[in-house]
Order: structure tokens, then C-alpha cells, then sequence
């Protein structure tokens, strides 16, 4: 999670409500083009509903439409954006499809599910990358950091010092809070960084106390944050192809 799983789980969980909401979509437009019965209705009235919000007021624009069903006559009352509330008049006809077998099921404005399946489509693939970026960082670092345990190289070295992370302008959290970095000098002179943690993960070291380092490829890594390398049990010893 410390390197980068929680971006990888937030664009997870929003992917999988993109795609639920891409469905819900997709399955209502299938449901109006085989089942949607073309009509036309009346406005009958408009309204603005608003909200008191801590930032705001929110405003809900709302239309009502009248349209008949063979000999009856419905009244149905819909959302409409700001834009569409402006473009439309009472008494003005207009497109409306509704499902043969539940009359009061209606699409408003006209293609409304196609629309949003295109809209959440996009949206969800937009995310879907964003997921896949991330679990190839995250993933990256953690197999990385595995092999480095596993088979990089061991060094013991001075604690260079504690980076803290900087702060936000106005923000007025504990220090102890603010993330921090323990560095250190690689062998090959580099600079040497843990992953970001709160500062009470690193009590207990100070400039020139020595730690366990593993290197693999150039790249250093804390035994703190990657763990201790497992020990071989078995007495063969390794070899490799010539």
C-alpha cells in the first residue's frame, strides 16, 4: 500500500462502479430500442428546486410532462439539466419514448441511455487505464524490491539523516503525523530513500546509526520497509548455466 497500492485500490473500486453504472446504462438503452414505444408529450410545467448546501445553494431543475397511452393519460415529473430547463417552454412538445410493458418507465431527454452508456464508457476506460498504470508502479516497485531481498546485494550503512515530506500551506497537523523518509548513502554514492511513513516509524534511528540495505540493479532498499531476507535451508548450493 506504501508504494502505490492505495491509488491501485482507489482506481479499482471506481472502475468497478464505472462499470456497474456503464451496465445499468447499456441494459437500459437495449431496453428502449426494442421495447421503447415513440410518442410525443406536452410540458405542462417547470420548477427549480433548491438546496441549501454548506458551500452553496444547489439548484434541481425539474419539468413535467404529459403524454397518453392509449386512453389514459400520464403525468410524470423528470430531472433536466440547466441547459435543457433553459431550452424548453411550457405548453412545447416534445420526443419521448416509453417502455411498451411499464408505460411510467420513459426516456427524457430523447436518446438520454445512449448518451450516459457513451458517457460511463468513456469514463470507466479512462479509470481502466488509470488502474492499470497504477498496479504496473506499484507492481514494479514490489517486485523489484522482492528480487533486491531475495538476491541483491547485503551492505550496512550510515543513516544519513530523516527527509520530512513537505507540508501543505495552512496545515496545522502534528509533525509526528507528516510523512517522513529515512536516507541513507549507497555504495556507489547515491542517495538512498524509504518509502514515506509517519515519523514514529523511524524512532529509534539517528544520523550515523547503521542499517541493512539490499541493492539490486543500482537500485537500494531498507530492510526496514522490505523485510529480512529468508534464509536458504537447503545445504545444495547454487549454481548457474554456463
Amino acid at each position: 500500500m506504501r508504494s502505490g497500492g492505495s491509488a491501485w485500490l482507489t482506481f479499482f473500486v471506481a472502475l468497478v462502479a464505472a462499470t456497474i453504472v456503464n451496465l445499468y446504462y447499456v441494459h437500459a438503452y437495449h431496453q428502449y430500442e426494442r421495447y421503447g414505444i415513440q410518442t410525443t408529450a406536452t410540458i405542462v410545467d417547470k420548477r427549480i428546486e433548491i438546496e441549501d448546501k454548506v458551500d452553496g445553494e444547489k439548484r434541481i431543475y425539474w419539468v413535467k410532462l404529459e403524454y397518453e397511452v392509449g386512453l389514459r393519460t400520464h403525468r410524470v415529473e423528470t430531472k433536466v439539466t440547466n441547459v435543457h430547463f433553459r431550452s424548453v417552454k411550457r405548453d412545447d412538445t416534445v420526443p419521448l419514448r416509453y417502455l411498451s410493458h411499464t408505460p411510467l418507465r420513459f426516456e427524457y431527454p430523447q436518446n438520454y441511455n445512449r448518451d450516459w452508456a457513451i458517457y460511463s464508457q468513456i469514463f470507466a476506460l479512462i479509470l481502466g487505464i488509470g488502474w492499470l498504470v497504477s498496479t504496473w508502479t506499484a507492481g514494479k516497485w514490489v517486485v523489484h524490491a522482492v528480487l533486491a531481498r531475495r538476491i541483491g546485494r547485503h551492505y550496512v550503512v550510515p543513516v544519513s539523516g530523516l527527509y520530512r515530506l513537505s507540508k501543505k500551506d495552512g496545515d496545522e497537523k502534528d509533525d509526528s503525523k507528516t510523512k517522513h523518509q529515512l536516507l541513507w548513502r549507497e555504495p556507489n554514492g547515491g542517495l538512498g530513500k524509504s518509502l514515506p511513513a509517519e515519523k514514529q516509524q523511524f524512532d529509534g534511528y539517528a544520523k550515523g546509526d547503521e542499517i541493512i540495505i539490499f541493492v539490486f540493479k543500482g537500485k537500494s532498499y531498507w530492510r526496514g520497509d522490505v523485510g529480512d531476507r529468508i534464509p536458504r535451508l537447503s545445504p545444495i548450493p547454487r549454481v548457474k548455466r554456463r
